[in-house]
């Protein structure tokens, strides 16, 4: 009997700390910032590559100041764990070395990202103390055209975090998806569509020479966005 009532007080304490932090995620909607910074997230994954197998680009902005502080875009062939939202962490740990643990500068950020950010992703997030995630392309369109991927969203990785690092993180979901989501849509299907600007070549999508060129991200001359 004394074995059940502390497996039950553990149980109702574990759900009641899940709980918690369920809720500590805030769901909004977006502003007309959230799109125009997605639109420049969504211009500098195009300037790396209009046909990316791996598109998943991603910026991190001081919206007070309207500062695009930095980059990434997922590059796992120079190693697993470059994915866009690390990439732009890395980059901009790198330019800012001073602000490594200052959870004010951090908590201040937005992470735009190209499509839902995976399980190691989310924890990055978390563990950065970034304040405000905005997502282009939800996992499940992703995970439905074959993408290898680990079936975890952001919000069961929060679920699994302490107060400290999920606490009033806000999501931003479906931001320009009507753009973003076709880009994930050719690559393990043989009949599938190439993007805007690209041409199918056997089972891959080349970039086509003659089109039209992709707006490049107004980047600042003095900004180092990417190492």
């Amino acid at each position: 009997m004394k074995v059940l009532i502390k497996l039950g007080v553990i149980s109702s304490a574990l759900f009641f700390m899940l709980a918690r932090n369920v809720d500590l995620i805030r769901i909004e909607q977006p502003d007309e910032d959230d799109f125009k910074y997605m639109q420049r997230t969504i211009d500098y994954t195009l300037s790396i590559g209009k046909c990316l197998e791996q598109p998943f680009g991603a910026s991190i902005v001081r919206k007070r100041t309207g500062e695009v502080l930095c980059y990434g875009v997922n590059t796992v062939s120079q190693s697993p764990t470059w994915h866009g939202e690390t990439k732009a962490i890395e980059n901009c740990a790198a330019i800012y070395p001073d602000q490594g643990n200052n959870v004010t500068f951090w908590k201040e950020l937005t992470l735009y990202t190209t499509g839902e950010p995976c399980p190691m992703c989310s924890a990055a997030i978390l563990w950065s103390h970034i304040g405000r995630l905005v997502i282009s392309t939800p996992m499940e369109v992703f995970a439905k055209s074959g993408f290898e991927h680990i079936p975890l969203r952001y919000t069961q990785v929060a679920e699994h975090a302490n107060t400290e690092h999920s606490a009033n993180l806000v999501v931003v979901e479906g931001v320009l998806s009507e753009i973003t989501d076709p880009w994930f849509s050719w690559q393990f299907d043989p009949k599938g569509k190439c993007p805007h600007g690209c041409h199918k070549e056997g089972s891959k999508c080349i970039e086509t020479s003659d089109a039209e060129e992709p707006k490049k991200p107004q980047i600042p001359d003095n900004i180092k966005l990417e190492l």
